[in-house]
């Protein structure tokens, strides 16, 4: 399965069913993908350490790393 993220990105959390302290609207990079459980590791800028993102759903695209 293709992700439709890449690492550097940058995505808006749009959705937060797990216990990230990061908020829906949020805004940061994607720093970490994970094939093995098809996770994303986003850092949020002045915002609550590293979340882990589940599901692709939960966020969206901002600006594609290039």
């Amino acid at each position: 399965m293709k992700n439709k993220f890449k690492l550097g990105d940058e995505v808006r959390i749009i959705a937060n069913e797990s216990d990230s302290l990061n908020a829906i609207g949020d805004i940061g990079h994607i720093v970490k993908i994970s094939n093995q459980d098809q996770s994303f590791r986003v850092k949020v800028e002045g915002g609550a350490d590293y979340s882990i993102w589940h599901e692709e759903s939960d966020l969206e695209l901002i600006n594609k790393n290039k």
